[in-house]
């Protein structure tokens, strides 16, 4: 920055703005973040889609395995008891 001593020059004052983001600088910034979120709701909503349809594949699995140990229970009760 400037001392007391002497005024501040066009390139210095130049140097220290060349710091800040400029209107298109954030323009782009806001164009970019829009269009990458975008794509994560994108892959988000794959992803739920995927893991509803393993959700229901395991419940079937589930549901036919206990019909299968039901009816093999129900088979071995009437053999032995029967």
């Amino acid at each position: 920055m400037t001392s007391a001593e002497h005024p501040i020059t066009r390139s210095e004052l130049r140097e220290e703005l060349s710091h800040y983001a400029t209107k298109e600088d954030l323009a782009n910034l806001e164009t970019r973040l829009t269009r990458e979120i975008a794509d994560f709701k994108t892959e988000v909503k794959s992803d739920i889609n995927t893991l509803i349809k393993w959700m229901v594949g395991v419940q079937i699995g589930g549901i036919a395995a206990i019909a299968a140990i039901a009816t093999a229970i129900i088979t071995i009760t009437k053999i032995l008891g029967g």
